[in-house]
Parts: structure tokens; sequence; C-alpha cells
């Protein structure tokens, strides 16, 4: 459970800049009967440059599939035999060691793709994909996927661009790893989080995600008493409000400020 504090809520005036996701459904809402026109937008979205006969091919390719909390998708060292896009919930990506020690890597957000590399290289993946909460997925074939690339290699251009960007991503989050204090890694996470599941609220934006302290100190690498720690300063300080796995951002530019490496 994550209860810090209690915080007198006030109306917040410091979300300017923030652009809600209207494209990023959560289950229950995603209605089986929206399934097939979220991930038609998903895909217009993914791959902007490509055809409309290509998409259509992808999609009518895909299988949905609902899911419980935690249920495995797949594990370290298992061959890829489909691309994952969420429809609603969330997917865990985790890495872990021989002692048994694990640290979720990223949450893959509703309308966003996983696992392009071990598909179009062949090799084994490195992380394990958990369901986090009640989740939907579309499992794209492999052999769908790469017989359209076969077929026209320029929409390849689109994968890309996808690829350069979460290499960004990964160059931003190893930057606040060894240079960042531990403030503005908390801080820069909460961005992050605050950027894939963002949600207009009366007194600031809801994470519309289920986060206890424990998945946030996995999510940075250290104890859940230290994130305990940071986050009842940010409370304190009207940044934040936490209660029961639910995250406010009151004042958005101060979390801003305080990423800043």
């Amino acid at each position: 459970m994550m209860v810090v504090n209690a915080l007198t809520v006030e109306p917040a005036k410091n979300v300017t800049g923030f652009t809600p996701r209207s494209d990023a459904p959560r289950f229950p809402d995603a209605h089986p009967d929206q399934w097939q026109r979220i991930l038609s937008t998903s895909l217009q979205k993914q791959f902007s440059g490509w055809t409309p006969a290509a998409l259509l091919a992808l999609q009518e390719s895909a299988r949905i599939q609902r899911h419980f909390d935690g249920t495995l998708v797949y594990a370290e060292g298992d061959t890829a035999e489909h691309l994952l896009l969420v429809i609603s919930g969330a997917l865990e990506l985790s890495i872990g060691n021989a002692e048994g020690k694990r640290v979720v890597m990223n949450y893959v957000s509703p309308t966003e793709m996983s696992n392009f590399i071990p598909v179009l290289d062949g090799s084994r993946i490195v992380h394990e994909y958990r369901t986090h909460g009640k989740t939907v997925l579309a499992y794209i074939p492999k052999a769908a996927f790469l017989q359209q690339l076969q077929a026209t290699p320029s929409l390849m251009a689109d994968v890309v661009r996808l690829l350069c960007d979460r290499n960004r991503q990964l160059q931003d989050y190893l930057g606040y790893q060894v240079l960042g204090s531990f403030r503005s890694k908390l801080a820069a996470r909460l961005l992050h989080l605050v950027k894939q599941y963002g949600r207009p609220a009366p007194h600031g934006i809801d994470i519309d995600l289920k986060l206890s302290q424990e998945n946030l100190a996995s999510l940075l690498v250290t104890s859940r008493q230290s994130v305990n720690r940071e986050l009842r300063w940010l409370v304190e300080n009207h940044i934040v409000a936490i209660e029961y796995n639910k995250v406010t951002v009151f004042n958005l530019p101060a979390l801003q400020r305080l990423s800043a490496v």
C-alpha cells in the first residue's frame, strides 16, 4: 500500500503544458467492441508512413486477448513469435538475476508496441513480460510483420524511427541513472509516467496506473524506504499527492525543475 501523509487538496494552478493522451483507453473502458478500432488507430500511430493495405494486413493478422493481472506473456530467453500492442492496461518489462532480484525497466502503455528487436533479428527475449493490472493485448504474428517489410522495404523507415526514439529514451534514462540525484531520478520517472498515463483531474493530473512503493522502488533500483522518504518530501511541498497506489501531480513545473540533471 502506498499511503503518504494526507495532503489538503487545492485546485492545481501549475499544470500548463500538459497534453492528455486521449488515445489511451484503460481497462475496463476498452469494451471488446472497441478493440479493433483501438488496434487500427494504434497501428496508424506507430506506422504513420505505411500504406492502408499494409496496416490492414497487420490488423487482420492480429489476435486480441484479455489477461488478468500478473499474467506471464514472455519469459526471459523465449523466442519472439509476435509483436505486442497494448490495447488497454499495461505491460511490465523486467529483468532479473541469479539471486532472484528483479527490476522493472518500463511499463508499456496503451497504443504502444513492444518486442521489435527480437522479432527483427531473431534474438532471444531479454526481458520478462507480465501484465500489470487487467490488460488487453494484440498479438501481431512475426511472419505477418516481416512479410510486409519484405514486400515493401521502404516501410522499414517507420520502424527505424521508432527504434531511434526508444534509443533516445534509453539514453535519457541512463543519463539520469548516472548523473542525477535520487530526487531528480524520481521526478523524471514520475514525469515519464505522466506522459504515458496522465489524466486531467479536478486538482491536478492523475497517473492512471496503479503504482505501489515497491513498483516505484523497482523502477528506480532502490529501496522502498528511499522512495517513501522522497515521496513524503514531494507531498509536504505540495508537488504530488499519494493515496492507495494512486499518484496525482499538483505542480508539474516543479516536478520538471526537480528532474533536471
